[in-house]
């Protein structure tokens, strides 16, 4: 199970310039882990992000939904 993230830069260029593809590359990448985890586990995965996608829109700031979260 590996999953190949760019290089950090590009991470940071993404966030800069284009949020939404940095946030499509968030949203695979969550995917790809759930659905490569166990059968078991997978309902259990998606609620939990689920209520993290919730947390973070509902978040005033990054800031606001980090503390949420955690």
């Amino acid at each position: 199970m590996s999953y190949d993230l760019p290089e950090f830069d590009k991470l940071r260029e993404m966030a800069e310039q284009d949020p939404e593809q940095l946030e499509r590359l968030r949203v695979e990448l969550c995917d790809r882990l759930i659905q490569d985890a166990p059968e078991k586990y997978r309902r259990k995965l998606r609620g939990l992000q689920f209520r993290i996608d919730m947390e973070r829109r509902r978040a005033k700031s990054p800031m606001a939904a980090c503390i949420a979260i955690s």
